[in-house]
């Protein structure tokens, strides 16, 4: 609410601050907004610590978001508007404790407040800038082309020397975990192709809606993935009696421990 006018704040103080006990412990709206810029700054910077492409996607869903809203502030007045963080679509990892509480703080109760309470100028002003400056940092962003991009190079490069001096004979198989559904569907997009070229079968696998994508075809679930992989480990022969091909190289967000699914970050 950082941009009600003072004198009308007390209006929605009790409407939406949450009380836990003393004045000490009390979470206001005030102290959740700050809450969560920490936490998405800290979200940002893991995204790119994955993957150039991870952090690309996530500052092109926030620039969206402000449009958004300033389309609203133009569009509707009067009426009250939702002043909500706008999260949807960010890829966030629920096992990631940051990630968690952005999700915890972002889509609880909805603030709803009356435009004519609200310093609409200062805000839109603020928006503005904020869509100015994502707007330029997309724009150097897009100029890491994967040619570019040294972190997917040098994967490439340990992937065809571990190929080409297995540690045991034959033995191609990799994996790659990543924290990210972006950046595991960034590797699988721009290392298949090439890893193709060089005789080997690549799949993908998160937990989100692009599920399982695999070289060898389309319609594989999770787990015959997982089969194709490590068919040994997985019985493949019982779950896949008629499947001979294997995958040599898989990446993802998640794989099977016991049973349940488990994440794992390293990229």
């Amino acid at each position: 609410m950082a941009y009600v006018f003072p004198s009308r704040m007390s209006k929605y103080e009790d409407l939406y601050n949450v009380t836990t006990g003393s004045a000490r412990s009390n979470l206001g709206q005030a102290g959740r907004e700050q809450g969560l810029k920490k936490l998405m700054t800290v979200n940002l910077l893991k995204r790119l610590e994955s993957s150039v492409e991870a952090f690309r996607l996530t500052v092109s869903k926030i620039e969206e978001s402000v449009d958004r809203t300033l389309r609203r502030l133009d569009s509707h007045a009067g009426a009250p508007t939702d002043l909500s963080a706008d999260l949807t679509g960010l890829d966030f990892d629920l096992d990631d404790e940051d990630d968690a509480n952005i999700e915890a703080i972002s889509f609880g109760e909805k603030i709803k407040i009356d435009l004519d309470d609200i310093d609409i100028e200062s805000w839109q002003r603020d928006l503005w800038n904020d869509r100015e400056t994502l707007r330029e940092l997309l724009d150097e962003m897009r100029k890491v082309t994967p040619a570019h991009d040294l972190k997917l190079q040098r994967i490439k490069q340990l992937i065809t020397e571990k190929v080409a001096d297995p540690i045991n004979p034959g033995n191609h198989k990799v994996l790659v975990f990543s924290a990210f559904a972006d950046t595991a569907n960034y590797l699988y997009r721009e290392l298949a192709p090439v890893l193709a070229d060089a005789g080997l079968e690549t799949a993908v696998i998160t937990g989100g809606s692009h599920g399982a994508k695999a070289t060898l075809g389309t319609g594989f679930d999770f787990q015959q993935v997982m089969a194709m992989f490590s068919p040994k480990s997985k019985q493949r022969h019982l779950t896949m009696p008629k499947e001979t091909r294997e995958l040599d190289v898989l990446i993802g967000t998640d794989v099977i421990s016991e049973g349940k699914t488990s994440r794992t970050a390293t990229i």
